[in-house]
C-alpha cells in the first residue's frame, strides 16, 4: 500500500474559475485575430482585455478625481482672490474716509459754536436714569 499524497489547497487568488462566454460574429473574429496577433490564446486575450478595461476605468476615475480636485482648488483660489480684493477695497475706503475726516477736523474751527438754546433745553429736561416720563 502506498501512502497517498495530500494536496495543499491552492490560495484563493490563484484559483481559476471557469466562465462561459459567448461571442457572436464579428466579435469572435476580432478576438481570434487579436489573440493570434498577440500570441495569446482566445481565452488569454479575453482575460487580458477585461483586465485592461478595469484598469482603464480606474485610470479614468482617478483622472476625474484629480481634475475635480484641481477645479475645486481653482474655485477656492478665486474665492480667496475675491476676498482679498474686497479687503483691499474696504481698506481703500477706510483710508479715504480717514483722510476726509482729517481734512474736516482741520477745516473745523478749534472753538466750536456753543450748543443752541433748543439743545440746552432738551438736555436740561431729559429724564434722569430710572426716572419715568
Amino acid at each position: 500500500m502506498t501512502a497517498s499524497k495530500s494536496r495543499r489547497p491552492k490560495q484563493a487568488s490563484n484559483l481559476n474559475k471557469n466562465r462561459t462566454f459567448r461571442a457572436r460574429g464579428a466579435l469572435d473574429e476580432k478576438l481570434e485575430a487579436a489573440a493570434k496577433l498577440s500570441g495569446r490564446s482566445v481565452n488569454e486575450e479575453i482575460e487580458y482585455r477585461l483586465e485592461r478595461s478595469f484598469r482603464d476605468e480606474e485610470i479614468r476615475e482617478r483622472a476625474f478625481e484629480q481634475a475635480w480636485a484641481a477645479f475645486e482648488k481653482k474655485k477656492a483660489l478665486e474665492n480667496v482672490e475675491a476676498a482679498l480684493d474686497n479687503v483691499e477695497a474696504a481698506l481703500a475706503r477706510a483710508k479715504a474716509l480717514g483722510s476726509d475726516a482729517a481734512h474736516r477736523e482741520n477745516d473745523e474751527p478749534k472753538n466750536p459754536a456753543p450748543p443752541s438754546d433748543a439743545l440746552k433745553d432738551i438736555v436740561q429736561h431729559a429724564p434722569k436714569k430710572g426716572e419715568k416720563l
